[in-house]
């Protein structure tokens, strides 16, 4: 089965290994329940987005994993280090190719326009500096 495994310390610094993997029938819940197809969704990026997707992306392994253990995971990711943005490209970019949702080719697409994009605004921002 394919998944992306991340290891997590505890507040008492022990280790464990969280997975993760979108289900096709967790993928037409989310395009159901939100009334758009999962790559559209995906692109609202909010903590809510991201919870949301920690709940499906969680719940192939344990069928009671909750909305709230969703939030408690992702506040355990923070304390773990994580960033939102990591969040997004690491675990939900990440697992949805594992899953087969998205192509590796246009992940690897979408990451290095996502570089050119702040290369051009840091680029911007250093002429607009060096004018004032």
């Amino acid at each position: 089965m394919n998944k992306i495994t991340i290891e997590l310390k505890d507040k008492d610094g022990n280790t464990k290994e969280v997975s993760f993997r979108l289900n096709s029938e967790a993928c037409i819940e989310i395009e159901d329940t939100k009334k758009m197809p999962l790559l559209d969704y995906i692109q609202n990026e909010s903590v809510t987005m991201i919870v949301d997707m920690l709940y499906y992306m969680r719940k192939f392994e344990t069928t009671i994993f909750s909305k709230n253990d969703a939030k408690r995971l992702y506040d355990e990711l923070i304390d773990n280090g994580w960033t939102y943005k990591r969040i997004i490209a690491d675990i939900i970019y990440e697992g949805l190719v594992a899953s087969g949702f998205l192509e590796k080719e246009e992940w690897e697409n979408i990451k290095k326009q996502a570089e050119l994009m702040k290369a051009k605004i840091q680029e911007k921002t250093q002429d607009t500096l060096e004018n004032l």
